[in-house]
């Protein structure tokens, strides 16, 4: 573990560890961070939005695909 001083908002800190019920500073800085790498793990691995819109009319769907029977499930 990395001991180091940060200078960051003070107000949003405890706001954070308030609403994450968290006992201390430390621990809510390592939930941020676990939650940030996270996010950017997921959005590396998504498609770029130009990728969706080079799909457009590109997708075949099977002529029996009902996707209002679907939301019923």
């Amino acid at each position: 573990m990395m001991k180091t001083a940060l200078k960051f908002d003070n107000r949003l800190s405890e706001k954070a560890r308030r609403l994450g019920k968290h006992t201390s500073e430390a621990e809510t800085i390592d939930k941020a961070l676990e939650v940030y790498v996270s996010y950017l793990q997921q959005n590396s691995a998504s498609v770029p939005p130009e990728s969706i819109i080079d799909l457009f009319g590109q997708i075949d769907y099977y002529d029996d695909y009902d996707y209002k029977e679907m939301r019923k499930y």
